[in-house]
Parts: structure tokens; C-alpha cells; sequence
């Protein structure tokens, strides 16, 4: 029974680890993806302010 344990829970540790990295990647695309349009707000801004 112990020895069967370990090998239990590894494939639910390897799928958690998924799940989290592929969280951090929806996060860190939406973070950059606000980033970016906020560039180009401020751009268009500047933009219009120099007319």
C-alpha cells in the first residue's frame, strides 16, 4: 500500500503543475496584452495632444 501511494499522486501533482503553469500564461498574456494597449492609447493620446 505505501509503495503504491507515491505513484498515486504523482500524475495529480504533474497535472496541478499544468494547470498552474498554464494559468500563469493566461495571466502574464492578459498583463502584457493590457501593456501593450495601453502603449498605444498613450501613442494615439500624444498624438492627438500634438495637433
Amino acid at each position: 500500500m505505501l509503495s503504491a501511494r507515491p505513484f498515486m499522486v504523482q500524475p495529480q501533482k504533474q497535472q496541478l503543475g499544468d494547470v498552474v503553469q498554464t494559468m500563469s500564461m493566461g495571466i502574464w498574456k492578459m498583463l502584457w496584452g493590457g501593456f501593450m494597449w495601453k502603449q498605444h492609447l498613450l501613442e494615439r493620446v500624444n498624438m492627438w495632444s500634438r495637433i
